[in-house]
């Protein structure tokens, strides 16, 4: 699991002892503004029982707004500072379904490569489908990469779609969705708003200011169409209501 500040949203694995213990841990990982898992103090609280860098270290890569991830990435300065002089000519890449794929680390170029065996393998023109790619170094040469989508929700890599050649399709949004406007959204206080086939707060914030700058009214009909197939760029059409009392 990997939560940060970049990801406030995030995906837990349950094991066994997850589900036989009255209660559960997770591990918090803290990525700078800078790209890479922040130092942490040498002096901990009492709680802390392992040391950050067992389990590896982080960093992230940006790839729905930046230009084509086919084959190579560059990682932060601040964790090349931190690893960039222990790291092999040789690595590899693990993807969270098991499968690795062989890389190679450019001292020279400070970058990374050989990111196009997953993209071949995963039948992907390119990485940017995904919204951001979380890179974890063992340390030694192995670095495992998990893929997020736009709701920042770590992506299942399905065996299935991806022989069947439907994974890539299936990591888009659907085109639309509509918002049926109901009392409650009418209320004076920052209401979330939420898709009628999804559970989750989809609006988090904002919905005052839209609803009245739209003008909307209880049974109008907001219909949010994905530009561009990005889950965070809409073009919202209004339907308004017919002969429904305000």
């Amino acid at each position: 699991m990997v939560s940060s500040t970049f990801v406030p949203q995030f995906v837990k694995y349950l094991t066994n002892d997850d589900c036989s213990s009255n209660e559960m841990c997770f591990n918090v990982y803290i990525i700078g503004n800078h790209g890479s898992e922040i130092n942490y103090p040498s002096i901990v609280e009492g709680s802390q029982n392992c040391n950050p860098e067992i389990g590896g270290w982080k960093f992230v890569q940006h790839v729905y707004s930046t230009k084509e991830i086919v084959d190579e990435v560059v990682p932060p300065m601040s964790f090349l500072s931190k690893f960039g002089s222990r790291m092999p000519a040789r690595v590899k890449y693990v993807l969270h379904n098991g499968k690795k794929f062989n890389g190679y680390y450019l001292r020279n170029e400070q970058t990374l490569r050989g990111l196009g065996g997953i993209c071949d393998s995963l039948q992907l023109q390119n990485l940017n489908a995904f919204d951001l790619l979380v890179f974890t170094f063992d340390v030694f040469h192995s670095f495992t990469v998990s893929c997020f989508d736009g709701r920042n929700v770590e992506t299942v890599i399905d065996d299935r779609l991806v022989s069947s050649g439907e994974f890539g399709e299936s990591l888009f949004p659907p085109f639309e969705f509509v918002v049926d406007v109901q009392r409650f959204h009418m209320l004076n206080y920052s209401y979330r708003v939420k898709r009628p086939d999804w559970k989750r707060t989809t609006i988090h914030d904002g919905w005052l200011p839209f609803r009245d700058d739209l003008g909307l009214n209880i049974g109008d009909q907001c219909i949010f169409k994905w530009k561009d197939r990005s889950y965070n760029h809409f073009i919202v059409e209004v339907v308004k209501a017919v002969g429904v009392a305000p």
